[in-house]
């Protein structure tokens, strides 16, 4: 089944995930993983009046806002076969190894498998095809759940 989030729900979710990171992690810094993580880690960063860096990992780049922080919470979108989450782990591992970082993300698919110990931080578990509010020219069929676990999407071409 498709479910369109809409931005309040999405908006909501985000308010929920930071006060649970809040509680639980105390960062310095919040990191959106380009590009499904950038609207919900501004939010999640605005709620916590925190500095918000960015990383892309199709690059391995981090960057920092604030150099000096040492706690840091990567933002992203969803996690399904857990590929951004290696990337991310293996880039703080080579690059940055002083640094204490979590991975929060909105949307865990409920067949990720190792999501609780991975995944601290996150808005929710679901088994359906989740389109976010970005996602305007959304085409995918109802039930094809191969290109969600694959990482391929067709942005309506």
């Amino acid at each position: 089944m498709k479910f369109y989030l809409e931005y309040e729900q999405l908006k909501n979710i985000c308010i929920s995930m930071a006060e649970d990171i809040s509680k639980g992690f105390k960062p310095h810094e919040i990191i959106a993983v380009s590009r499904g993580g950038l609207t919900p880690a501004h939010i999640i960063g605005k709620y916590l009046r925190l500095p918000v860096g960015v990383f892309f990992p199709d690059h391995k780049e981090l960057h920092l806002y604030n150099m000096s922080s040492t706690r840091i919470v990567f933002v992203e979108d969803l996690i399904a076969r857990g590929r951004t989450y290696r990337v991310i782990k293996n880039t703080m591992d080579e690059k940055y190894p002083g640094i204490e970082w979590t991975l929060a993300p909105v949307l865990i698919d409920h067949f990720y498998k190792e999501s609780d110990d991975e995944c601290k931080f996150f808005g929710f578990k679901s088994q359906h095809w989740v389109v976010f509010p970005w996602e305007e020219y959304d085409k995918m069929q109802e039930g094809d759940r191969g290109l969600f676990r694959e990482g391929t999407d067709s942005y309506g071409k």
